[in-house]
């Protein structure tokens, strides 16, 4: 596996091979689970319980990008050196986390009786470093109220409104290694200590290492260089690191969630008498050991391009810990007044107004989806019908055009999905440019709208005339030999 797994860095290393059992007590993670309900209804503990499953729901989906390896033994020749391992330097890394930290935003997602938050940016998605954790301590709404209200971004995090979150001050939360320690081992030479934490290899098979390690080992372990009998430092396929065990976690993540949606169930029959029913059920119900527990020991497992003679395992010798205040920005704000919905009864789509959290349009619509916030279509591709939010009237209007998203603000519209020529519409349906060019895209840097009318040249390059997201002509048309830049 991957070193970091970015959105899903908390948790999924936690999860990647859990012993398979039970016990007679509780999971410490449910444990904490159940105590967040003390003072809640049963319907907020069903909403609790339905955001608990989609966590889990998108775990199990996440694993399945990746495939476990098998161990080989490599020919001569076959072998690829690898790249030995450094740490970069504080200034470095003070550097890269201010540029991590710096585009990050969030999302905000509805339900039928809460929205979400969820941490998102270009930087999360692909730094190569382990993810900040973001604490709210003010949450800004769009209607100009704010709420001081302490939320770990740690993944979704639920919200009891429907109000469009503008911004929201947090704290971002990271550590880096300021020294390291490093230990050879090989198969003769198998075990040593770090603070009184074991490391022990459990085996070393062509070109597959484990080693176990306890408590201070395992949390400080930052990476593996393997070593053929030649010294010839190899190159590293992947890695997985969880608990002692060797539990299928694509299952023990199922049962857990099939343990919720039993529960879910029982809760929509009207099943539990009070909230002291459904949690001795949770505590009875749920396995003794999750994939959201600290755990105390573990191992790493280790994949190379060649057969491995000898390791050379890092750990982190001292960190350094920071915080930093930040403001961060919705990145698709909702600024319509309503957001779109789904009835988990019918499977049918709705609006609920956000101002007041009851139900402006009722759920009348199939397989609906939202294009922008003013857009959406419903139905497949045999059957599809495009909307605009008509939000004066609170009903949506069909619309008879081919749409697909341009900005939160426009859209750009065909005649139908085979049609090579786009045009621009406003939220209000009015056609702010023709259906006659070949292109149309928009500047995210400067939010000009780049019309183009010789689409073989490429996107920008072309006969090109620039507009500005009134409509009116900016310069062009010119025939653009090339891109731009800057």
């Amino acid at each position: 596996m991957i070193r970091n797994f970015n959105l899903f860095s908390i948790g999924v290393a936690v999860i990647s091979l859990f012993p398979a059992c039970r016990s007679k007590q509780p999971s410490p993670a449910v444990l904490e689970f159940v105590k967040q309900l003390d003072g809640k209804s049963l319907d907020e503990a069903r909403d609790m319980l339905k955001e608990e499953n989609e966590k889990v729901t998108s775990f199990i989906h996440f694993m399945k990008n990746f495939e476990d390896e098998k161990p080989q033994h490599f020919k001569p020749g076959e072998e690829k050196e690898g790249i030995p391992f450094s740490v970069p330097d504080t200034a470095q890394l003070e550097t890269a986390y201010k540029l991590s930290v710096s585009d990050i935003g969030f999302n905000q997602t509805y339900y039928p009786t809460y929205s979400l938050l969820e941490p998102d940016g270009a930087s999360l998605r692909k730094s190569s470093l382990d993810n900040p954790v973001f604490i709210t301590r003010e949450i800004y709404f769009h209607d100009g109220t704010k709420k001081a209200e302490e939320l770990e971004l740690d993944g979704f995090k639920r919200l009891n409104t429907f109000k469009t979150v503008d911004s929201a001050l947090v704290e971002a939360n990271y550590s880096y290694p300021l020294k390291t320690a490093a230990f050879e081992l090989d198969r003769q030479h198998d075990k040593t200590s770090f603070k009184g934490s074991s490391l022990k290899v459990v085996h070393i098979k062509d070109n597959c290492v484990r080693v176990a390690m306890e408590k201070e080992a395992y949390q400080s372990y930052l990476d593996m260089e393997a070593f053929n009998k030649e010294g010839k430092l190899l190159d590293r396929t992947s890695y997985h690191k969880g608990p002692d065990g060797d539990g299928n976690v694509d299952k023990l993540l199922k049962d857990y969630s099939e343990v919720v949606e039993e529960i879910l169930k029982k809760l929509e029959q009207g099943a539990y008498k009070d909230m002291v029913a459904l949690k001795k059920d949770i505590l009875d119900k749920m396995p003794g050991v999750t994939p959201f527990d600290e755990i105390e020991k573990g191992y790493v497992e280790v994949y190379f391009k060649g057969n491995v003679d000898k390791i050379k395992v890092y750990l982190e010798d001292g960190s350094k810990k920071v915080t930093v205040p930040l403001m961060l920005h919705n990145l698709e704000p909702n600024y319509t007044g309503m957001v779109l919905v789904e009835d988990e009864a019918s499977n049918k789509f709705g609006f609920i107004a956000t101002a007041t959290g009851k139900m402006a349009i009722p759920f009348n619509y199939v397989k609906m989806r939202q294009i922008t916030p003013w857009y959406f279509v419903s139905g497949d591709a045999a059957a599809r019908q495009f909307y605009r939010l008509d939000t004066a009237a609170r009903q949506l209007v069909p619309v008879k055009e081919f749409i697909s998203a341009l900005s939160a603000s426009l859209v750009k519209v065909a005649h139908n999905d085979e049609s090579n020529k786009y045009g621009v519409m406003t939220v209000t349906g009015e056609m702010l440019l023709p259906m006659e060019f070949d292109q149309v895209s928009i500047d995210p840097a400067t939010n000009l709208i780049f019309a183009n009318k010789s689409v073989e040249d490429g996107p920008v390059a072309g006969i090109t005339t620039i507009y500005d997201n009134t409509g009116k002509v900016v310069t062009g048309p010119y025939k653009i030999i090339d891109n731009f830049t800057n």
